[in-house]
């Protein structure tokens, strides 16, 4: 009986008849849909049999997903200025609606069959986004994924006035209602940047540019107005002196105190901007300064070229349509919702008003937020009281069409929310669900069960409760087939379908022991904590089915995933070729890469450079068999097969590499290879592109490394009169290491493996041979007998607790009521971190081991420090067997933990020594004085022990 059969022969009452005649694709086919459509796994064939597979135990490895797109030609906000979707690579820096910079985390191939609409905003923006692009929009009216509140009683409770719906959605909706502007899109917070420093005051640069003499730092304004000015430029730390007055119209010169000519006059700063005897334009680097200065620039613009309705609606006036497009970056940088409108010259009465096309750049703002300098035009602006706020603080979204279909890509980013900005509007947009469409068709065609499924963290588990589950439940059909009187009950944790429950958790060790379930779907494996993982095994202890299943973008080798992967039965997704009907897995390497200039002695692609690249026909480049050479056809499901690599082995496991779809080109693959090496991140290429783990050098001691330190197998002779430090890992074996200090490098002579009971008699043997001055042992789990062997020795071996914050001390002496130091409190990573670094720099050695030497050096290979995306770096274990180097670690404590205390001593002595020298010297005084009587005490010279 197969697995399979065993499964549904154990669960037969639970579930739902229908599943042995259609599996588990098939009836996500046919219950689920995708831009309105049925969901399908064209294009995806591969993971047809992964979503089939209801194995109890089954990992896969995978590369990044496919997200949702945008046209190349899209805008798109950067900290350095803009780009646009088809320039961005990952890496790159882009803002999120908060306005805060989001790192680009993966960038899609280029799509050019995607369905396109068109969709224009009432500031005049026109965006180009597939059917399947998310927005977060708001709305006047309740609304949920699927329809609109008719406006009698009250909304469904799965309504809201904001959330996330698709860019196709949109335009049902907008067609539906009659071309009404249904929804908005709230603007962006004002951009964050760094504060640089600037080569000319914001301020006066704004006045230049409106009203300044391009030949000079000359500003022209009207007589009235001067004085305001001169006062403003005044607190600024700039000057000003009369140039000429001409009727009512004043031109001020403009320079700092103290400057003399040459390099430090405004003059020569604003010809090295490139503006001085040149059209005038706002340089990127005032685009993209800090908040305060680029509010600061636009009071300048405004107080020389700006104006205020009485209804509060402020604008910007010029000619010079470089100059008027940074205004319009300027003011949407700063949250505002921006309008320009250019009007051509007006002939009247023979004359013509103006030469050129006047634009006009306007917006809402109001009284609280300073916009002017000049005091004039400050006291026009009106309150948010008298205004339309909602108006001025989003953007609504007034026409939307489908469109011929442009090309597109998507971008997935790393902020909380997932939205960054697009658009010259900057307007938020969302980025990037096929396991999820598992797990919830599980609950579905089981009769009462409870599943987990679990995300890394709290941030990605509410983004993707959202923005990703929540969706697909409350839209189709299948999942909302209960009765009227019976309303799920319905979460961001918990997702109730027909009897059955699925809880959502964010990986913390309160959702991995405080549910009991039968299903156990974990997302991002690699990302989560790996100790917290193993805890949700315990879920599982009560139920029948038991059903554990993982997914994960790898990270290292032996880690994660890949570890679950390497035990279990490897399944690989093989192509046949039409040519000589080879079976071929298809890789990344020469002997399935056919580019055309590829030289030939290069053996590693990841070797390719920016010079190699420059003589590669990439846009030529294919996936051949490696038998014969012939292109292999990877989009025909008919060549393709999941085969394992060990059958016999109980668990389950796939790799989904690049090319089990012919979506992820060659080409593609290079592009991104050089990308990440441009910005030092082979690692995330690796991962992310290949979907292969990284034996990164960095991360973990190399064989090399660890036989450098290793001296000898033979244990010298130590002397009783040789100081030395032992460190112990407890365990049913307890490790321990001893190192003699007689040396300037401190090396290690004998490493022993005794059982946790004689571990008491070791130690008290250990310290009648040797002169053992400092020793460190893990506090917990065996305490009792760590404090026992603490107050045996005298608390020269001190009970050592891991501290894992990232904020923790390297070391703290932890005390009792009493004053007593009870243990000692270390950071982990900084521990272990000084472990590593004196191995690699040979500041320790190792001798004594005799037979030992392969059990060190795999201990010693069992640590990865694992640095993930805005979490501190820590160090985990790959197998468990990592005794001697923990071992290692408590030595290491043991001399912190006696240098530490042995300057706290010497502090102490010093202090000692000092306030007796000083009552000796008070003594003498009064001696020689002829004082007579009892001495005053220390504390009434001011002392204190």
């Amino acid at each position: 009986m197969s697995l399979y059969e065993d499964f549904l022969s154990r669960i037969n009452r639970k579930f739902a008849e229908d599943s042995e005649q259609m599996p588990m694709s098939a009836y996500i086919e046919a219950n689920t849909h995708l831009r309105k459509k049925p969901f399908s796994f064209d294009g995806y064939e591969f993971q047809r049999q992964i979503v089939d597979d209801l194995h109890l135990d089954l990992s896969v490895i995978k590369c990044s997903q496919v997200g949702l797109a945008l046209a190349l030609d899209t805008p798109v906000p950067t900290p350095s200025g803009w780009a646009t979707m088809g320039e961005l690579q990952v890496g790159d820096q882009v803002f999120d609606e908060q306005g805060r910079p989001c790192r680009v985390e993966y960038v899609s191939p280029v799509y050019k069959d995607h369905k396109c609409f068109g969709i224009t905003f009432d500031d005049g923006n026109y965006i180009v986004a597939d059917a399947n692009h998310r927005w977060f929009v708001e709305s006047d009216r309740p609304f949920n994924e699927t329809e609109f509140h008719t406006g009698r009683g009250r909304p469904r409770r799965d309504m809201k006035r904001s959330g996330i719906l698709k860019t196709e959605r949109i335009a049902e909706a907008y067609t539906r209602h009659h071309g009404r502007h249904v929804f908005a899109i709230p603007n962006t917070a004002p951009l964050q940047t760094d504060d640089q420093p600037l080569p000319i005051d914001p301020y006066f640069l704004g006045l230049w540019l409106g009203d300044g003499n391009l030949h000079a730092s000359v500003i022209t304004t009207h007589i009235s107005d001067a004085e305001n000015l001169q006062d403003n430029l005044k607190e600024r730390g700039l000057f000003t002196r009369t140039s000429s007055v001409r009727n009512d119209v004043i031109q001020l010169w403009v320079g700092k105190k103290g400057q003399v000519k040459g390099v430090s006059t405004l003059s020569y700063r604003l010809k090295t901007l490139g503006l001085l005897g040149q059209r005038k334009f706002i340089p990127t680097q005032y685009l993209r300064a800090s908040e305060h200065n680029r509010r600061e620039l636009l009071r300048g613009l405004l107080d020389s070229d700006g104006s205020v309705t009485k209804r509060g609606r402020v604008s910007f006036h010029n000619t010079c349509q470089a100059l008027v497009e940074g205004v319009e970056d300027l003011v949407c940088s700063l949250g505002y919702k921006s309008r320009t409108r250019w009007r051509t010259p007006v002939k009247t009465s023979n004359k013509i008003q103006g030469k050129s096309p006047l634009a006009e750049v306007s917006f809402v703002a109001y009284a609280d937020e300073q916009i002017f300098g000049l005091k004039r035009k400050q006291i026009r602006i009106g309150t948010a009281s008298k205004g339309r706020p909602t108006e001025a603080l989003r953007r609504r979204i007034v026409h939307v069409e489908e469109v011929p279909t442009v090309p597109v890509r998507c971008i997935s980013v790393n902020s909380p929310s997932h939205l960054f900005l697009a658009g010259k509007g900057m307007i938020p947009t969302h980025n990037t669900e096929v396991q999820i469409r598992k797990f919830l068709a599980f609950l579905k065609r089981t009769n009462s069960i409870n599943g987990i499924f679990s995300l890394p963290n709290d941030e990605m588990y509410k983004r993707v409760s959202k923005t990703r589950i929540r969706p697909i439940v409350d839209e189709e059909e299948v999942f909302n087939q209960h009765e009227p009187s019976k309303k799920p009950v319905r979460s961001m944790d918990l997702y109730q379908i027909d009897d059955s429950f699925g809880f959502i958790t964010g990986g913390k060790e309160g959702d991995a022991t405080s549910i009991n379930a039968d299903i156990m779907f974990n997302d991002e494996v690699d990302l989560t904590d790996q100790e917290i993982l193993a805890l949700y095994g315990s879920r599982l202890q009560g139920s029948d089915i038991k059903m554990r299943q993982g997914f994960s973008t790898p990270t290292f080798e032996s880690y994660g995933i890949d570890s679950s992967y390497k035990a279990s039965d490897q399944h690989e997704y093989l192509c046949r070729c039409t040519k000589c009907n080879h079976w071929n897995m298809p890789v990344f390497t020469p002997n399935f890469i056919r580019i055309p200039g590829l030289p030939a002695d290069l053996n590693d692609l990841s070797e390719i450079d920016p010079d190699i690249a420059a003589g590669l026909d990439l846009e030529n480049a294919f996936v051949m068999c490696e038998h014969c050479g012939a292109p292999l056809d990877l989009g025909n499901p008919e060549l393709r097969e999941w085969v394992p690599r060990h059958p016999s082995r109980k668990s389950r496991g796939y790799w989904v590499r690049p090319f089990a779809t012919p979506r992820l080109t060659v080409d593609y693959i290079v592009r991104q290879l050089l990308d990440y090496k441009r910005k030092n991140s082979m690692r995330r290429w690796y991962n992310t592109v290949l979907g292969e783990p990284y034996n990164d050098a960095n991360a973990r001691l190399s064989i090399p490394e660890i036989e450098a330190v290793m001296k000898g197998e033979g244990k010298p002779d130590v002397s009783s009169d040789v100081p030395v430090a032992i460190g112990v890992d407890v365990g049913q074996t307890c490790h321990v290491v001893l190192a003699s200090l007689g040396l300037p490098i401190p090396y290690v002579f004998d490493w022993l493996q005794v059982p946790s009971d004689e571990l008491r008699d070791t130690i008290a043997n250990l310290r009648e041979r040797y002169n053992i001055v400092a020793g460190g042992m893990d506090l917990n789990p065996y305490a009792p007998l760590a404090r026992e062997i603490r107050d045996a020795s005298n608390s020269i071996i001190m009970p050592i607790e891991y501290a894992t914050s990232p904020s923790a001390a390297p070391i703290t002496l932890v005390k009792d009521e009493l004053d007593n130091v009870t243990h000692v409190r270390s950071n982990r990573t900084g521990i272990i971190d000084a472990v590593v670094g004196d191995i690699r720099n040979q500041k320790i050695l190792f001798m004594g081991y005799g037979t030992k030497k392969s059990i060190i050096m795999t201990h010693l290979q069992d640590m990865v420090r694992v640095e993930l995306p805005e979490q501190p770096a820590k160090w985990v274990k790959l197998t468990g067997d990592d005794h001697f180097f923990h071992a290692l670690g408590y030595l290491k404590h043991a001399l912190r933990i006696h240098q530490f205390i042995n300057h706290q001593d010497e502090q102490e002595e010093r202090q000692m020594a000092m306030i007796l020298g000083l009552i000796q010297t008070v003594q003498q005084n009064e001696a020689d004085l002829g004082v007579h009587g009892r001495m005053k005490s220390p504390s009434v010279l001011g002392l204190s022990f």
